[in-house]
């Protein structure tokens, strides 16, 4: 993992039992170490990775990771400009890593109308809900899945 606060990268260390050897302050320590176990034993450090940084560098960060063979999850937006996303398509398509978006709502009011209604146990059921938030994020799933199971 790669994260450069060093309170949140503790906290998440801890939480999830992260081996202190795979704790980085910045993607690029990682991409290093990761194209150091490819070169010593033929291994990526992981089959995947979510790109979280400021919008301006998905491009190069995801870029870098899908060069490693690394499949990627990565924040809206793909990238801030329409040539970053064009090269980023290409990347994606010469390498055949598997990319993703992650399109999170959680200060949407949809979002803070449903997980309002799920904490009151009011879910409503409907069959309506729009395609973006089907894909938005595991809370939003596990919202949906409990109002289309009721």
């Amino acid at each position: 993992m790669a994260e450069p606060r060093p309170n949140t990268q503790h906290q998440f260390a801890d939480l999830h039992n992260v081996n202190k050897t795979l704790v980085f302050t910045t993607w690029q320590d990682l991409l290093a170490a990761s194209a150091e176990a490819i070169a010593t034993v033929g291994k990526r450090l992981a089959d995947a990775v979510v790109v979280a940084v400021h919008d301006q560098m998905h491009m190069e960060v995801t870029l870098a990771f899908a060069q490693q063979g690394y499949h990627i999850l990565c924040e809206k937006p793909m990238a801030t400009t329409i040539d970053d996303c064009l090269r980023i398509e290409q990347s994606i398509k010469d390498t055949g890593v598997i990319f993703g978006m992650g399109h999170g709502k959680s200060r949407s009011s949809y979002w803070l109308i449903l997980s309002s209604s799920y904490r009151r146990s009011q879910c409503y059921a409907t069959r309506r809900i729009p395609r973006p938030y089907l894909t938005s994020c595991t809370k939003m799933l596990l919202v949906i899945w409990s109002m289309s199971s009721s």
